[in-house]
């Protein structure tokens, strides 16, 4: 039973995790987050050229041209067709939150939420979660033995917050 609960809760994750689930050349999960939140479908994302790709800020050329690429393809396109048939969800209403826009940080260990909850936290409140510390981060959320990333923060004068500040904004308890 709990396999199969598993199976149908895998099939209703965001967007961005099925963009970078596709494996698409030069896209990970902040490109993968990026064009999710800025297209409500795969179908919407495929109808895009690499030229509307890369006015998308933060979406290189190469990234752009490897996502038009890969849409273009027949193959690719089939197997769009066959995660639909399956029930994969390829369309998200548009994101809304509270969180929108805003670039998240983890480090450290968090207490009671995995880094997965955490992000996911963040994409469905609208913002997004990067793996690297730069100047156009929002937040750096500080968990438990935080590593360089943490140093860094300081050093550029981010806003940093703890787990139960990162849970307050998020919208939980």
């Amino acid at each position: 039973m709990n396999l199969l609960a598993s199976i149908e809760k895998s099939k209703q994750q965001g967007l961005a995790r099925l963009i970078y689930g596709l494996g698409i050349r030069h896209v990970g999960k902040f490109a993968s987050q990026l064009l999710a939140s800025q297209y409500s479908s795969i179908d919407e994302l495929a109808k895009k050229s690499a030229e509307e790709l890369t006015k998308i800020n933060g979406l290189g050329e190469k990234t752009a041209e490897a996502i038009a690429t890969y849409f273009a393809t027949d193959e690719n396109i089939d197997l769009i067709n066959k995660l639909k048939d399956i029930g994969i969800r390829t369309k998200q209403t548009k994101k809304e939150g509270h969180l929108l826009g805003k670039k998240f940080v983890f480090t450290g260990g968090l207490a009671s939420l995995s880094r997965p909850d955490a992000s996911d936290l963040v994409i469905k409140n609208g913002g997004m979660v990067s793996s690297a510390i730069g100047k156009d981060i929002d937040y750096v959320v500080v968990g438990t033995d935080p590593g360089s990333k943490y140093e860094k923060a300081k050093k550029l004068g981010l806003v940093i917050i703890d787990e139960n500040e990162f849970k307050k904004l998020a919208g939980v308890s």
